[in-house]
């Protein structure tokens, strides 16, 4: 029986917006990750994702590491930083199970 997970979340990386999937045109308008205060961010538009107060404020599809650094929400995750990502399958469903 295969099953379908609709609520799984993720933590995209800057790998989500490579060249190879993101659409020319679009580059240089790509999400940046930056690191303010110790918290990690992605910059879209100029505004800083996620917004950690204020209206619409949430902490969901942080990036994970910011300088080679892992953020400071992942250190404290029981996933590995590839677990998160999607980019150890294995490690997904496993944790999954």
């Amino acid at each position: 029986m295969r099953y379908v997970v609709a609520d799984g979340h993720v933590e995209e990386s800057r790998a989500t917006f490579a060249d190879k999937y993101l659409d020319p045109a679009f580059r240089a308008r790509r999400p940046r990750v930056v690191g303010v205060d110790g918290m990690v961010y992605w910059a879209i538009d100029e505004q800083l994702f996620p917004r950690r107060v204020g209206r619409g404020c949430n902490n969901l599809g942080t990036p994970t590491s910011y300088d080679g650094k892992s953020a400071v929400h992942t250190v404290g995750k029981p996933e590995s930083v590839g677990c998160m990502e999607l980019t150890d399958l294995a490690a997904r469903l496993k944790i999954m199970d």
